[in-house]
């Protein structure tokens, strides 16, 4: 369980507190995220307490953590809201397209030219085509059970990545893609001005190192002025893994393994997202540095690396 917060308390436990009461219906304004505990959390916790039938001290201690963590919170907006194109639910969109490059990262291991081809359109800034979805093998059922970020979920990833995740605009599904493997896909918004939307497809079930190996592509996304550039970054980074041990004849490759403490410049986005659910503490912390949505051009050189590690380097981690 979080640490016991109070007024003045600061860090990532009074984050996750303000995020949960976020999720609460109120009367009073909505809480900055920003991991200060001030007045205007104190009142937030004093009114939840009240709603709940607790001693309204505005500390958060074990028994209010407890309702906070486990009473019915208002669903995500991103989830209750009408997500619709030409009358079509983005999240069912979201099926066919996510399910594109987990289709393309598979094909990357058995025809590289056919994965370029479809990496290509991405490495420019555009979205797949839908049509790209029409390769044998794809599946066509929806996600199922979209929700937001769950308040168990974010009490694992925002230790991590402190305030620097805009939850608001994240989907969470029990989907997966082929053998199981889980995946993240941004949609743009069709709407001016609107933010892209994070669609995590972890499984019914995941690990916490999955957690974070996947929101860690969501921040890649939210810190970079093209929202969809790490997808064609990491099937890049696969593609060139695919070609190097295709050549070598056997794995020596792998667009995951990583030497610590280099720059996050000089590595690939898998090799980011593997320190981070690995712990990694540099990784992280600058991972945690960065405000919501806030482009990182560290982040932006970092999409740009494609390399693969070899296996057989010293001090190589996977």
């Amino acid at each position: 369980m979080p640490a016991l917060v109070k007024l003045f308390s600061k860090g990532t436990d009074v984050v996750l507190c303000q995020s949960a009461l976020n999720g609460f219906p109120t009367k009073l304004a909505t809480l900055a995220e920003d991991g200060i505990f001030g007045p205007k959390t104190q009142a937030r916790v004093k009114e939840f307490q009240l709603n709940l039938k607790l001693v309204a001290d505005g500390i958060v201690g074990p028994m209010t953590w407890g309702k906070l963590l486990t009473s019915s919170a208002a669903p995500s907006a991103i989830v209750s809201a009408s997500l619709c194109c030409n009358g079509t639910p983005m999240v069912r969109t979201a099926t066919s397209l996510g399910l594109t490059y987990q289709i393309a990262a598979e094909i990357l291991r058995l025809n590289p030219s056919t994965a370029r081809s479809r990496v290509a359109p991405v490495m420019r800034g555009r979205p797949y085509d839908d049509q790209a979805a029409k390769a044998p093998g794809i599946a066509s059922s929806p996600p199922s059970n979209a929700r937001g970020v769950s308040l168990a979920e974010k009490a694992i990833l925002i230790p991590v990545f402190g305030s620097s995740i805009n939850f608001a605009t994240v989907v969470v599904t029990t989907a997966t893609g082929m053998d199981g493997r889980a995946f993240v896909l941004t949609i743009p918004s069709p709407l001016l001005g609107m933010p892209a939307i994070q669609v995590v497809n972890a499984g019914a079930a995941p690990s916490n190192e999955t957690l974070l190996h996947e929101f860690t592509h969501v921040w890649q996304s939210q810190h970079h002025h093209t929202s969809t550039v790490y997808m064609a970054a990491a099937l890049a980074s696969q593609l060139d893994e695919a070609t190097l041990n295709s050549a070598a004849g056997r794995r020596v490759f792998s667009a995951y393994a990583y030497v610590p403490g280099k720059p996050f410049e000089d590595y690939n986005v898998e090799q980011i997202a593997q320190q981070v659910c690995k712990g990694e503490t540099a990784i992280q912390t600058h991972c945690r540095s960065l405000s919501k949505n806030a482009v990182d051009l560290a982040n932006v050189k970092s999409c740009q690396v494609h390399k693969a590690q070899s296996l057989l380097a010293a001090g190589v981690k996977t």
